[in-house]
């Protein structure tokens, strides 16, 4: 694994919502995840598909988007940034409904969804993204 990668997870551990987690189901994060690149412009996530991975941007930004109320296209409803994880908010609802896009290039680190899924079955760590505000939500 990357040793930028991996010091970046070590340093994640001590943060919620890992530090809500067993060891053992650290190890499985730390095995599965890997560092991920979008350029400006790309888009990530799409509303009518889940995502495969969960992310948390390290680095850049994204724009959350939503079809207008005239159907005349999509609008942006908010951005996020370091710090901040996407991809999330389709799996706890059990229906894609995220469509994200790079307004800047964006390094991330990405979670597949089935260990998120697999974390999600912890009550703290379910508890943090229950009690997380996301927009798409709103």
């Amino acid at each position: 694994m990357n040793t930028q990668l991996n010091k970046t997870l070590d340093s994640l551990r001590k943060q919620e919502p890992f530090s809500l987690i067993s060891e053992v189901d650290f190890e499985k994060v730390r095995e599965n995840a890997t560092a991920k690149y979008f350029e400006m412009g790309e888009r990530i996530t799409r509303q009518d598909e889940f995502s495969s991975h969960i992310y948390l941007i390290l680095k850049g930004e994204i724009r959350l988007l939503a079809e207008s109320f005239e159907h005349k296209g999509l609008i942006t409803i908010d951005k996020r940034g370091p710090g901040q994880f996407f991809g999330w908010v389709s799996l706890l609802r059990g229906e894609p409904c995220e469509t994200t896009q790079a307004t800047e290039d964006v390094y991330t680190i990405s979670i597949p969804s089935s260990i998120f899924i697999e974390l999600c079955k912890t009550d703290n760590f379910l508890r943090f993204f229950e009690n997380t505000t996301n927009s798409h939500e709103v």
